[in-house]
């Protein structure tokens, strides 16, 4: 994980190899920083199914994660509550990318086409797709997740 990314299960960020807790090896503090707790997995168990495609079912991945937590040291979270924190950091975090999003549906400036137009093109779809998203979201079908079995 690159400096400044998402924290960890504890909510703390690390670079990827810095902290290794069978070797005891000291940890470069550059990449670390205090965030809420399921940051690291927000983007990815928070976000809906529309947003977010997964190899397993959404709360199957979410019971994997909740077991490794509290193998390392968690407190044991209920499932409903896990899901409803990281549905709450992955809106979070949406709201907080849509300026930066709109000001890429002005200008078009993107790094993987020197074609503006079609950077506008994709930006504007995007954001379509987001703000869609979220107002449904916040609209009423978010909310306490239904978790099956």
């Amino acid at each position: 994980m690159e400096p400044g990314g998402h924290g960890d299960a504890h909510g703390v960020a690390a670079t990827a190899g810095e902290l290794d807790h069978a070797g005891g090896r000291a940890a470069r503090l550059e990449g670390v920083r205090l965030a809420p707790r399921f940051s690291d997995v927000a983007r990815w168990l928070g976000a809906p199914d529309a947003i977010q495609p997964r190899c397993l079912p959404r709360e199957e991945l979410a019971r994997h994660y909740l077991a490794a937590y509290a193998r390392w040291g968690g407190s044991a979270v209920p499932l409903v509550q896990f899901l409803e924190e990281t549905r709450l950091l992955c809106l979070k975090d949406t709201l907080k990318m849509l300026p930066f999003a709109f000001n890429r549906t002005l200008d078009g400036g993107v790094d993987w086409t020197r074609d503006r137009e079609e950077g506008r093109r994709l930006y504007r779809d995007e954001v379509y797709g987001q703000l869609t998203i979220l107002l449904r979201e916040i609209g009423g079908s978010g909310g306490t997740p239904r978790v099956s079995g």
